[in-house]
């Protein structure tokens, strides 16, 4: 994806952040998922979990 789910930078401005970002982590429930994004120019790991709004069984990993 383009726009980053998350960044370091600015984790709450929408011009920089999915802003359904818990719809989305929702719909991967259940599903192994990686997912890739190049938006920024900065390299940054983020595990989604249920205070998230990811409901699987374990951590989400997102690169971005």
């Amino acid at each position: 994806m383009h726009i980053p789910l998350q960044n370091y930078l600015d984790p709450n401005e929408p011009s920089m952040n999915v802003v359904d970002r818990a719809k989305f982590l929702a719909l991967l429930e259940g599903r192994k998922a990686v997912s890739f994004s190049g938006h920024t120019h900065t390299t940054e790991h983020h595990y989604f979990g249920a205070t998230d709004g990811f409901m699987g069984p374990r951590r989400i990993i997102i690169m971005c």
